[in-house]
Parts: structure tokens; sequence; C-alpha cells
């Protein structure tokens, strides 16, 4: 496993150069963050359970046909993936879609290393570690090229970057035309 360069076997998008708008982080202060992200969530998750099943249907079911890649395999990156607690609605949505999507390759970018061990247990939980590979970086600098993503998906991130005009623009730099 490398922080920046990941391996997967459903892999599709190859990644840029890491991240270097990287701050100073405490790991201490990250481990616990990340800890309390992993077990804090239930009822917030639970609240908005319904809600976020429909979008991820419809984020799915506007998927299909073969990408740049010549696969059926969207790149979905998670912009501030932390734990991972969306991979129950990736495998829902995964599993119930009416397109021809075959598979997934998933890429969580986020600034806090200690997440990286919650998402991939939460993958695994779900059956999509084959599909999930963490980054270290931020939405502000995201190691994509431009044009490269199907979709990006951020859930209680965008309230934390530092600079927001700029995350939406990268966001906006990396997804593909009607990404």
């Amino acid at each position: 496993y490398s922080c920046c360069f990941p391996s997967s076997a459903d892999a599709v998008i190859e990644l840029t150069q890491p991240s270097t708008n990287l701050r100073p982080r405490s790991k201490l202060i990250d481990s616990i963050f990340a800890d309390q992200m992993a077990t804090g969530m239930t009822d917030y998750e639970k609240e908005v359970e319904k809600y976020k099943s429909e979008l991820f249907q419809k984020l799915f079911n506007s998927l299909g046909g073969e990408n740049s890649s010549g696969t059926s395999v969207p790149v979905i990156v998670e912009v501030g993936m932390g734990t991972f607690p969306n991979a129950k609605y990736y495998a829902q949505a995964l599993s119930s879609s009416t397109n021809e999507v075959k598979g997934l390759d998933i890429v969580g970018v986020d600034p806090n290393s200690s997440m990286s061990s919650y998402a991939q247990d939460n993958a695994r939980l779900y059956g999509l570690s084959s599909s999930l590979r963490t980054v270290n970086g931020v939405a502000e600098d995201l190691p994509f090229a431009d044009g490269s993503v199907d979709a990006i998906v951020t859930t209680l991130t965008l309230c934390s970057v530092v600079d927001q005009t700029k995350a939406l623009s990268e966001i906006r730099r990396v997804l593909k035309p009607n990404g």
C-alpha cells in the first residue's frame, strides 16, 4: 500500500501527481477524529439513509455505457471520503442499477490518512474492497487529469475545506463533460 499510488484490481483511472497542498497534520488528532467519525455518526446516517439511497440510485442510473477507457466501469471520486460511510449506498445502487455498470473504480481523497483503514473496512463490509483506492489529498488539488472522472461525491466536506471556490473549480476540472 502506498499513500499516493495505491493499486486496485478494478483501477480504471490513473492518478496524477499527489497533492502538494497538504498542510501539516497531527497524527494524534487525526486518529481521534477518524475514530469519532467511524463510531459517532450513527444517528446522522440513520437520519439521512433514505435520502442518500435515492441520491445514489439516481447517480448510478445516470452512469452507464462505456467510459473513455473503453470499459463500463465508472470512475467515481469521493472527495473527503472519511471512513467511507457511503459504502452501503454504492453497494445498494450497484446491485439495483438499471444500466450496464459492471463495477466501480472509487477513489477516496482525504487529507487524514487515519481514515483509510476505516474506509477499507467499510469497503470490505459491503463487498467493495477491490473497487476502492484511497489517496491522501485535498479538494483544492485533486490528483486526476482534466475531464477524467465520471462522478464526484462529497458529503459533509465543503464546509471544512480551506478554499471552497478552489475546491469546486478542481471538481469541475476533473469531471468529464456532463459528469
